[in-house]
């Protein structure tokens, strides 16, 4: 056990579910911002849904390892980790 009472086990369950809670706050928000134009002017989009789905998932994938990446790295270069 560290300073913060998680043992690693714990750590990496915490991460996940943090992650986890990312990925859907992140879908959800991006699909509400990418079909409601869509249901209430009643259009049809250009490209197939199939389409459109697909670069938003690789969109909101790489926002999510990016952001991890990030936390990963302030948090192991952080002056407090060192203490």
């Amino acid at each position: 056990m560290d300073a913060v009472g998680m043992n690693n086990g714990e750590k990496r369950r915490a991460l996940l579910m943090v992650g986890l809670a990312l990925l859907v706050s992140q879908t959800v928000s991006e699909w509400g911002k990418l079909l409601i134009p869509f249901v209430q002017w009643e259009i049809k989009p250009t490209v197939s849904l199939w389409t459109i789905s697909l670069i938003n998932t690789l969109g909101n994938g790489l926002n999510l390892v990016g952001s991890l990446f990030l936390g990963q790295r302030s948090s192991s270069h952080s002056p407090i980790h060192h203490l």
